[in-house]
């Protein structure tokens, strides 16, 4: 029977070790991801970012605006992927099916990714994603930290950091 942790630890490692397969990832969240270059700084950093999207419109009173990136210090690592959510809900309960499913896509989006990698969240990450709250999971191989700001009673921000455990 083989070590779980092993098994998860292999996982992790494998996604950080794989730009091109985060950026195929996040791709297919439709985040049309940069290719992974050097960012001109000459410190030796590479980088990939994301084109921001609003989803599911941004003409409905409820809608997330999200982006993706994601960066490390060797061209073939990734130590750092970041996703950003900004929910605004409409003043009254969300209303159609779109609206409802609109407040979804924090998790939906994080779950899928990691998904790819045969990864998950925690119950703690997908709580968190879902009521748009501050956590941390450290597990074997990778972390997850979801810092949340609420700058007001309509609008929720959510940063999600994913990195290697030290």
């Amino acid at each position: 029977m083989p070590d779980v942790d092993a098994v998860l630890a292999g996982r992790w490692k494998h996604m950080f070790a794989s730009p091109d397969l985060v950026r195929q990832a996040a791709n297919d969240f439709g985040y049309h991801v940069s290719a992974y270059t050097a960012d001109g700084s000459g410190n030796s950093r590479y980088q990939m970012a994301g084109v921001q999207q609003v989803l599911p419109d941004a003409a409905l009173p409820t809608h997330v605006t999200t982006d993706f990136a994601a960066g490390g210090h060797d061209k073939g690592r990734v130590d750092c992927i970041e996703f950003s959510f900004s929910v605004v809900r409409g003043e009254s309960k969300p209303r159609t099916k779109k609206e409802r499913a609109a407040l979804q896509i924090p998790r939906r989006a994080v779950q899928g990714f990691l998904a790819r990698f045969e990864l998950g969240p925690s119950d703690i990450i997908k709580r968190a994603l879902q009521d748009f709250t501050s956590a941390t999971d450290r597990s074997t191989g990778g972390s997850i930290v979801i810092r949340s700001d609420n700058p007001g009673s309509t609008r929720k921000n959510l940063h999600v950091l994913i990195e290697p455990s030290p």
